[in-house]
């Protein structure tokens, strides 16, 4: 008690490295309690995330993992240290990890198995082993072919776990090791292998509907996916309506999208199709005709079958003039907004973006303005729908009200983020989200044809402004509310990537010339991104977004000098190679001989630096960069012939 209490201290006052320490001591280390006690604080006393593990560089994750797996093989007699360490090291070695420490995540794996074998019967040990073996095959293809060599005795592992337990968070974690070791289709063939209860049905389906990219259509058909998952997830009398349904609507769309590429048509795939969708417009007229209809149920439906119109419009128009839709789309209008959970929020505001379009969806915010959290699953839909619309401007498309909906997103910023209308709600969520749908529709003000619809969004303004100007101030508030983000919450890395991704894509839409980089340079966007690159140096993704943001506004100067200034950094270097690449397909040059060849010197460097053994994917990215830059070279030394 008194080493758990010092400890949580300790984090409370230093953070994470000073359990670190703890486990560093060589004097400490032969205390179990005291082990315990860090490794508890490590996974417990900070709320862990993969975007707050970013700010933890992977040479400190891997040597915390390692000690961690030292501690348990020291104490393999006390159960809870035991799960304390497994439970670090998968927080630790959690998504893709880089080449370099791929090898201690798999050493992990086989510790991992061999306490869940022992401690088999332990509901609360076997969760936290799960949810670690989850967290460490994920991205990992080498620890996932070690469990993949265990054949049949690891697959009959996860069955008897399965039997055992029915925690839904423990079933969801075995369902993700058992598609990363075995694929897809063997979560179908799991379901109709034997008898399953409720819970572990449901959680097969749901772990199906969540996975099912990977499967094959050929398998899909063999194995009557179609109706193997009608009778267990939506016809039984017992069935789990929304984990059937969710497993069905992903495979609808499998089919669909194999449809749309094949030179002719399937008969067979075209009536599993059929089939599939009358199914759940059935289960939904079920649920809408009982006498209190279960909102999880009908917005799953609703979702499914939104998705599957998007892949048809043959399907679409049929859908859409369903009796049961039209009745579920009218419900979903009446529901109370501040009753409902994170999922049916999304599934019925998606649903009626699709089904009655953006001004509907904004006349909803508009009735519940103070409803922070509709508001943010309402920009994460209006996102997921602009970018499934591929930059259409067409009537009805997102991008047709891109005035409007600039202004309103950044009215709602201003209004929400400094006085939120919920206490208890963090609007670094909301801001995330809006961001990336600045991103959209501020680019989209760069067409020219948009000039009706940015007079009509003046009269919300009420500035009178001609509608040239009015768009330019527009444009202008949107930018300087986006730039601030990163500022307002400067921990954020997922936050920063979504400013630096919405940045790109307006420089893009407005190209080069534009009144657009004055605009940017005046409300000094170059700082904002060089603070963003110095909170988050270690972290290969938002690295890589936040350094095509730099390339895209000023050039291949900032990246070369990112790429000089950390040299033995892995990470930044696989980030600096990965923005060439980007701002290159982008169209952005290098800006003479001189630059071009201290770009090429500095990716060759990175070569040399790490070996093709030791970083085959910054070796790969690093190939591809100089691709790129032989290219350049040509058109330079093509201009130059073309004048001479």
């Amino acid at each position: 008690g008194l080493q758990d209490q010092a400890q949580w201290a300790l984090v409370s006052l230093e953070g994470w490295r000073a359990p670190l320490d703890v486990l560093r001591d060589p004097q400490l280390i032969l205390s179990p309690e005291a082990v315990a006690a860090a490794l508890w604080a490590l996974s417990t006393c900070q709320k862990w995330e993969v975007e707050s593990l970013t700010s933890v560089p992977w040479e400190s994750r891997c040597e915390i993992a390692r000690l961690a797996l030292q501690s348990a093989a020291r104490f393999k007699e006390h159960m809870m240290l035991q799960g304390h360490a497994i439970e670090v090291v998968g927080l630790m070695l959690w998504a893709v990890v880089p080449d370099t420490v791929q090898e201690v995540a798999t050493s992990a794996v086989s510790v991992v198995v061999e306490a869940m074998q022992v401690h088999h019967s332990d509901g609360r040990f076997v969760r936290i082993a799960a949810l670690a073996l989850a967290r460490l095959v994920e991205g990992n293809a080498a620890a996932a072919g070690l469990l993949r060599r265990c054949g049949p005795q690891f697959e009959e592992l996860l069955d008897q776990l399965m039997r055992t337990h029915d925690r839904p968070e423990l079933l969801k974690q075995l369902c993700i090791v058992r598609y990363a070791v075995c694929g897809a289709m063997s979560l179908l063939e799991t379901l109709g292998k034997e008898k399953w209860r409720l819970m572990q049905r449901e959680a097969l389906l749901f772990a199906l509907g969540d996975l099912m990219d990977d499967c094959d259509v050929a398998s899909v058909l063999k194995m009557d996916a179609v109706a193997r998952v009608c009778a267990l997830g939506l016809e039984a009398h017992d069935a789990p309506g929304p984990a059937g349904i969710s497993a069905l609507g992903r495979i609808l769309e499998l089919l669909l999208q194999d449809l749309a590429f094949s030179a002719r048509a399937d008969a067979s795939q075209e009536a599993a199709v059929e089939r599939g969708v009358e199914a759940i417009v059935l289960r939904l007229q079920w649920e809408l005709e009982s006498s209190s209809p279960a909102v999880t149920v009908y917005a799953s439906a609703l979702r499914a079958l939104r998705n599957v119109s998007r892949r048809s419009q043959a399907l679409a128009d049929r859908i859409s003039a369903s009796p049961a839709v039209i009745a579920g789309v009218d419900l979903a209008l009446e529901r109370d907004y501040f009753s409902l959970g994170f999922d049916s929020l999304w599934q019925l505001l998606a649903a009626v973006s699709f089904f009655c379009g953006v001004e509907r969806l904004m006349g909803l915010l508009e009735k519940y303005r103070d409803a922070p959290v509709l508001h943010e699953v309402a920009f994460r839909v209006l996102v997921d729908d602009a970018e499934h619309q591929d930059g259409s401007t067409a009537a009805g498309s997102i991008l047709h009200f891109a005035p409007r909906l600039a202004i309103f997103v950044t009215s709602v910023l201003r209004r929400m983020v400094p006085d939120c209308p919920n206490p208890k709600y963090n609007p670094l969520h909301l801001s995330t989200w809006a961001a990336a749908l600045l991103g959209h529709v501020l680019g989209a003000l760069s067409h020219r044809s948009r000039a009706d619809e940015v007079s009509e969004a003046s009269a919300l303004t009420q500035t009178g402004c001609e509608p040239s100007s009015e768009e330019e101030m527009v444009l202008r508030e949107g930018l300087q509310i986006l730039v601030s983000l990163p500022e307002t919450f400067p921990s954020s890395a997922l936050l920063a990537s979504k400013v630096c991704r919405a940045l790109v894509r307006i420089k893009l839409a407005y190209g080069v010339g534009s009144r657009l980089l004055p605009m940017l340079h005046e409300l000094g966007t170059a700082k904002v991104i060089e603070d963003m690159m110095q909170r988050f140096p270690e972290s290969t993704g938002v690295t890589a977004d936040i350094a095509v943001a730099m390339g895209i506004l000023d050039g291949f100067g900032p990246i070369l000098r990112l790429m000089q200034g950390r040299p033995s950094s892995q990470s930044v270097q696989l980030a600096g190679c990965r923005a060439l690449v980007e701002i290159r397909r982008m169209g952005v040059q290098c800006a003479g001989d001189e630059e071009l060849f201290s770009v090429t010197s500095a990716v060759q460097q990175t070569q040399e630096v790490f070996s093709a053994q030791e970083a085959p994917s910054l070796h790969a990215e690093a190939e591809l960069a100089l691709g790129f830059l032989r290219h350049s070279a040509s058109q330079i030394n093509g201009g130059r012939d073309s004048t001479g």
